[in-house]
């Protein structure tokens, strides 16, 4: 079975290489020249362009990167299945149903599902732990299907961002409320909720907004003794660190997926992110 995720799962290529996962990567642009992401760039990189005030621009999956790939894989007569960025943030999810149904028109019988994943970031790196332990196991399509559309429908990504002003660039929110929220300390708490941001909280002190997202596992995790949960951060790894060592000291998961928010990620949230990724319901 083929794994195929997009670059917005923020693994480093040694590990998708070392897995087999195949990757549709977006494209970066900063200047005049055009990157692929993971590929030809890599988070540092990302991080330095930010730190001198120049917002990269991003672009989705070519349709034809999608049709190329699953026609390969249509014509060996294998199986494949490829977990999408959260169709409420980019219309890669979209574009590989395109590429998808060109397919099948010249395939009689095509072995490749399309996941919306509803989340970006760790919650993709977490869903990929999990599809990648059913593949080892020699698990169906269709059971690997299945999960991955459970987890869809049940994983929770909450995130905060330590630099409004950089999001308002984006025009994520508006300048005013950035500049309100820089000047009161606000640290806002950020679910995906349907696939798309939303403020769940806004919380003074950055210590108190990890905290809280900790609390909310606590409160809300079906099962965490039996989950993967995910935990990310931008650029500064000491709080990364931090953050990662507060989770372990008070959530008894089955294992943690630890990553740098990637390019395409930290584009759009800037630096001093940290996230983190849970079920909010492990099984049926």
């Amino acid at each position: 079975m083929i794994i195929m995720c997009d670059s917005t799962c923020d693994l480093p290529l040694a590990f998708l290489e070392e897995k087999d996962l195949h990757l549709f990567p977006a494209l970066i642009t900063l200047g005049e020249k055009e990157y692929r992401d993971i590929l030809d760039i890599d988070t540092s990189k990302i991080y330095n362009t930010i730190k001198n005030g120049i917002h990269p621009k991003t672009a989705q999956v070519a349709v034809a990167d999608f049709y190329l790939k699953f026609k390969q894989i249509a014509k060996e007569k294998e199986e494949g299945i490829y977990i999408s960025v959260s169709s409420g943030l980019s219309g890669t999810y979209n574009t590989a149903l395109m590429a998808l149904k060109a397919v099948k028109e010249e395939f009689s019988e095509v072995k490749i599902t399309v996941i919306d994943s509803r989340t970006a970031s760790i919650g993709i790196g977490v869903m990929l732990s999990e599809a990648l332990e059913m593949r080892a196991a020699n698990r169906s399509l269709g059971e690997v299907t299945n999960r991955m559309e459970f987890m869809a429908n049940n994983l929770v990504t909450l995130f905060t961002l330590s630099d409004l002003n950089w999001v308002a660039k984006g025009g994520r929110i508006s300048k005013t409320a950035a500049t309100i929220g820089s000047v009161l300390q606000i640290n806002p708490v950020m679910e995906l909720i349907n696939g798309k941001v939303v403020i769940t909280e806004k919380i003074r002190g950055k210590k108190k907004v990890m905290n809280r997202m900790i609390e909310v596992i606590k409160e809300k995790a079906d099962q965490i003794e039996k989950q993967i949960i995910g935990v990310a951060y931008s650029e500064d790894i000491e709080k990364g660190k931090e953050f990662l060592a507060e989770v372990e000291s008070q959530i008894a998961s089955r294992g943690i997926v630890f990553r740098p928010v990637g390019a395409s990620v930290a584009t759009h949230a800037g630096l001093g992110t940290l996230g983190i990724a849970y079920l909010k319901k492990y099984s049926k």
